[in-house]
């Protein structure tokens, strides 16, 4: 009987390589800032952790059917993105998370989206 391989995890990144960065801070270019969380130091990385949410509200399509409606259905969302700039050698690189997180960096060119 053949042996089944246990799935591994996988999660679809996007990378930039990013340009006139020095520091991880040099990566953000909002009026907005985002939250900064630094890495832990034993994780042999360097840079930073950056993210935004945004309050829950109700979805701009509610007020369309609502109208026709027997009951409110109370429905609510939100939004979140995250950028985690890492250096490898001379250069940063951004990682991307959720909606609109690329406006917030400066990408050079998309190194790898895979």
């Amino acid at each position: 009987m053949p042996r089944l391989r246990a799935a591994v995890p996988s999660r679809r990144l996007t990378v930039f390589l990013l340009h006139d960065v020095l520091t991880a801070d040099d990566a953000i270019t909002t009026d907005q800032p985002p939250v900064k969380i630094g890495l832990e130091p034993g994780s042999g990385l360097e840079g930073a952790f950056y993210y935004k949410s945004r309050p829950a509200t109700a979805p701009n399509w509610l007020s369309f059917v609502r109208p026709i409606l027997s009951s409110d259905p109370n429905l609510t969302s939100s939004s979140s993105s995250a950028v985690l700039v890492l250096r490898a050698g001379a250069d940063f690189f951004a990682l991307t998370f959720g909606f609109g997180e690329a406006s917030w960096t400066r990408p050079r060119s998309n190194a790898s989206s895979a």
